[in-house]
């Protein structure tokens, strides 16, 4: 399990799935054929970007958020029921 942990460094990965006609992939990727060193297609590939500090799941959102969003967020029931009460 531990080859895992370098298997998968990058933050995020995309799957190209097939060569999508009019798109910027169309004539960029190579037919998966029997080459490995080029990009094609049926294949998972890392991408390195930063962190969204606004991300509920990678970034700081709990510590920045405003605490009636952390409440509808985490299901409070009663913040709830206030919003629709407002409403009618």
């Amino acid at each position: 399990m531990e080859s895992l942990y370098e298997d998968l460094e990058a933050p995020l990965y995309f799957w190209f799935n097939r060569r999508e006609p009019k798109t910027q992939w169309e004539k960029a990727l190579s037919p998966m054929g029997h080459s490995i060193g080029n990009m094609s297609v049926l294949r998972w590939y890392g991408v390195q970007v930063d962190k969204n500090e606004k991300c509920p799941v990678c970034g700081k959102y709990f510590q920045n958020a405003e605490r009636a969003d952390m409440e509808l967020f985490a299901g409070n029931i009663e913040a709830q029921k206030g919003e629709k009460n407002e409403s009618m």
